[in-house]
């Protein structure tokens, strides 16, 4: 699946983030982040095939864009964060905005988690490229406009919460 997820941002096009406005030099507030020094979130233009209701971390900063063939829309972003922190943002953001998670796989350097809402189907991919910086893969489709991003055969449980990296 790997394989699969990384393939899909050959032959992206790229997409440029949208300037922000500067810090009015008011003190950050205090978080619990590992990563203390991020930069101010600087807004993403978020391509018009991923849904407004799914969750995007406010840091992202998107690399590159492609549609396949199949109608699956894969956005290629980092953010100045912990892979630890993206799992945690995913755990807690996407079942918040009516998202179900299935069941995904955490390992040191990347974690990677299925979704589903209605008919729109997802894979979040997130690989650490240091401590502070995570590369994301999020690819997005819907249910009988081609090939899902991964299974196509996956149901979410209807009533179960479950884990989603194991």
């Amino acid at each position: 699946m790997a394989a699969l997820s990384l393939g899909l941002v050959s032959a992206c096009a790229g997409a440029t983030p949208v300037p922000s406005a500067k810090p009015s030099g008011a003190a950050a507030a205090p978080t619990d982040s590992e990563c203390p020094n991020s930069a101010p979130p600087t807004p993403a233009v978020w391509p018009p095939a991923i849904p407004d209701d799914i969750p995007k971390p406010p840091t992202a900063v998107i690399e590159k864009v492609e549609k396949t063939g199949s109608g699956v829309t894969v956005v290629r972003f980092s953010t100045e964060s912990s892979l630890r922190e993206g799992v945690l943002y995913i755990v807690k953001e996407f079942p918040a905005a009516g998202y179900t998670l299935g069941r995904g796989d955490a390992e040191v350097t990347e974690a990677d988690a299925p979704f589903q809402k209605g008919q729109v189907r997802g894979l979040v991919r997130m690989l650490a490229q240091e401590q502070c910086r995570t590369l994301w893969l999020l690819a997005v489709g819907r249910e009988g406009g081609g090939a899902a991003p991964f299974a196509p055969n996956y149901t979410p449980p209807p009533s179960s919460q479950p884990l989603p990296f194991g």
